[in-house]
């Protein structure tokens, strides 16, 4: 898609969209990818952290299989903290980076004290 890179900012940038077929699963090659990208704040509950509500590119695009000739739907919302829903069936699944390895001793330790704190 030629809206990309997503940049936020924040500083996070989504470089490139990667979709694959429904039918046979191949990786559609993005210039078959054609869609709309839109600007936005997300206010579901899902996607805030610590600051509030997250900011958010909406992308629905629609991607074609040479080899089906088939049609593809992408729904999906990208946030300033790299996490990704996507939309199909009626089901938002969400998918987050796996974070290095000091942030999450960072958390766990958090976690930790905060738990005998409350014991």
């Amino acid at each position: 898609m030629s809206q990309f890179p997503l940049v936020f900012g924040r500083g996070g940038r989504w470089l490139s969209f990667e979709g694959s077929c429904t039918s046979c699963h191949a990786v559609l090659p993005p210039d078959e990818i054609r869609g709309v990208v839109k600007a936005a704040r997300v206010h579901a509950a899902s996607f805030r952290d610590e600051g509030g509500d997250a900011y958010a590119f909406h992308v629905d695009a629609l991607g074609y299989c040479d080899s089906c000739n088939l049609l593809t739907p992408f729904r999906m919302v990208m946030t300033d903290d790299m996490r990704m829903a996507t939309f199909d069936g009626g089901y938002m699944n969400i998918f987050e980076p796996r974070r290095s390895l000091w942030p999450r001793l960072k958390s766990r330790i958090r976690q930790l004290f905060s738990a005998t704190r409350t014991s």
